[in-house]
């Protein structure tokens, strides 16, 4: 299954703030998704349980949110030219 990077930053940040996927829960993801998405992160090598079964981000996973979030940094909206309206005076009334 292949996954977005919006939703693998979403899992690794997370797993790397809280160690748990919890607030994804809160967000209203699907327990069956969040699941499906955990294991894909650990069969790619992005995540790995510690000793006491928690996980953590491996040092391939940390570098992936690395790049993901240096990723998105670069992203920019810029504005709709044909949605951009002639400015009016203060006396003139505008009606959609």
């Amino acid at each position: 299954m292949i996954m977005n990077d919006t939703i693998k930053r979403l899992v690794l940040e997370a797993i790397k703030k809280q160690g748990s996927v919890m607030p994804l829960f809160s967000l209203g993801y699907a327990y069956s998704k969040v699941v499906i998405w955990i294991h894909q992160l650990e069969v790619d090598g992005y995540v790995a349980p510690d000793d006491f079964g928690v996980r953590k981000l491996t040092e391939k996973g940390k570098k992936e949110l690395e790049e993901l979030v240096s990723a998105s940094k670069n992203f920019e909206i810029l504005p709709l030219q044909n949605v951009k309206r002639p400015q009016v005076s203060v006396d003139e009334v505008f009606l959609p």
